[in-house]
């Protein structure tokens, strides 16, 4: 289901940050130095936006994170994928993580995602391995 940003949430927010003095820089700054990677893709599914961490993790080939971001807009549902490889040019292939979360905008549709990126390459292989390490200790 598609998040739907109304004019309500929109204006809360706006007096949120009104109230506690917040403006727009110390939100970009906060979106700058999370530690996971925030991206935001445009109708088409054209990444607009990525934070530092989205960044740093290098994706130079976007078909995988691509696809699923196209689903996400196509069928208006959120999308998990787990393990998505990457590899950035000249290094060795790492795995992320990604959650994409369709906007829709009354009278617009669906119209962005906010896609939320993990690196989870030191998870992915520890599992593999894991078997091989067992097997040692049990020698």
């Amino acid at each position: 289901m598609a998040t739907t940003v109304t004019p309500t949430h929109a204006e809360s927010f706006s007096r949120i940050a009104e109230a506690h003095q917040i403006s727009p820089s110390v939100i970009d700054d906060l979106l700058e130095h999370i530690p996971v990677g925030v991206m935001i893709a445009d109708a088409s599914g054209e990444v607009v936006f990525a934070n530092a961490a989205a960044r740093a993790l290098r994706i130079d080939r976007l078909e995988p994170l691509q696809w699923a971001i196209t689903r996400a807009l196509l069928t208006e549902d959120n999308v998990r994928e787990d393990e998505i490889a990457i590899a950035p040019l000249g290094e060795p292939r790492r795995w992320v993580s990604a959650h994409i979360i369709p906007v829709r905008v009354p009278k617009l549709g669906v119209n962005a995602a906010f896609v939320v990126l993990s690196d989870v390459t030191a998870r992915k292989q520890m599992a593999a391995w894991t078997p091989m390490i067992e097997t040692l200790v049990n020698l």
